[in-house]
């Protein structure tokens, strides 16, 4: 009986919106956006109830929330301004007695030094060293993160910092075009990792994949993103939209279809952009946008 009073209690408390499921906020959760209705973002699934934080995590831009009272900066939180400061320069904060660099915490000098070295370091307190952004315990690991090889002692190899257990999936990675491991079932190449062959070839032609809906450049992927752009004019007012949309971080291969409205856009993966973003900066220009292309 009590367990039943408290639901209903809770149904005439809480906000209709959070008690079904909102249109808008599938849409956002989906896609790293935010839902007017509701007054909510996400990012990565996770509820952000502050839009100044949400702006500031999706924009790839450091800065401080004065209503949250806290600071945003390579994808770290603080409460402290010189803490702040400290993540954006690689520093040390003498207030916290902490150090960052390459995105990492510690409140270790050696290991500071070591994280900061440009060939990387070991700190003899800790025992612990730093290449290319890994943490490692072991001294063989950390030579082979510096030249990209192989630690017989713990049976891992590294090329660019990116660590595997499989001697196939090592070579493969090593190959100056890229390469495909049978074992594991997925192809290395200009850094980036895939299971599927078509994207491999992609990758290594900067190409594209029609069944993954994505294309390649540079060693970087791209999502393909549709758009809908209300009255489009003239081929002026198509420029002005494109424009306004290439200034976006990750953005590449704008096409505007003047007459039906239709944009689509290249979205770099990883990439703090995302379609309120999009659909926003095509706002501030004087256009009505939504995600989808009609």
């Amino acid at each position: 009986m009590k367990a039943l009073c408290l639901v209903t209690l809770l149904a005439f408390c809480l906000p209709a919106t959070l008690l079904a499921d909102c249109p808008s906020c599938t849409v956002a959760k989906e896609k790293d956006g935010w839902c007017d209705s509701c007054k909510v973002g996400y990012i990565g699934g996770e509820a952000v109830k502050c839009r100044s934080c949400f702006d500031l995590r999706t924009s790839g831009k450091s800065g401080w929330c004065e209503g949250c009272k806290v600071g945003h900066a390579k994808g770290l939180k603080t409460s402290c301004k010189s803490c702040l400061a400290a993540i954006d320069s690689d520093g040390w904060c003498d207030d916290c007695k902490v150090g960052y660099a390459a995105g990492q915490k510690t409140n270790c000098r050696g290991c500071h030094a070591a994280m900061k070295a440009a060939d990387g370091g070991w700190c003899d307190d800790c025992k612990v060293g730093y290449a290319k952004g890994v943490k490692t315990k072991c001294k063989s690991c950390l030579e082979a993160i510096r030249v990209d090889g192989w630690c017989d002692d713990c049976k891992a190899g590294y090329v660019a910092a990116r660590k595997t257990g499989c001697r196939s999936c090592y070579a493969a990675m090593k190959e100056k075009d890229g390469g495909w491991c049978d074992d594991c079932k997925v192809g290395y190449a200009r850094g980036l990792k895939t299971s599927c062959k078509s994207c491999l070839e992609a990758i290594r032609k900067d190409g594209s994949c029609a069944d993954c809906g994505k294309f390649f450049e540079g060693g970087v992927a791209y999502k393909v993103v549709d758009l809908h752009v209300h009255d489009l004019k003239d081929d002026s007012l198509a420029k002005k939209a494109g424009v306004a949309l290439e200034k976006l971080d990750g953005v590449a291969r704008v096409n505007v279809n003047r007459e039906s409205g239709h944009v689509s856009l290249g979205l770099a993966e990883g990439a703090k952009t995302n379609t309120d973003a999009m659909v926003k900066a095509l706002k501030e220009a004087g256009f009505e946008a939504h995600p989808g292309k009609e």
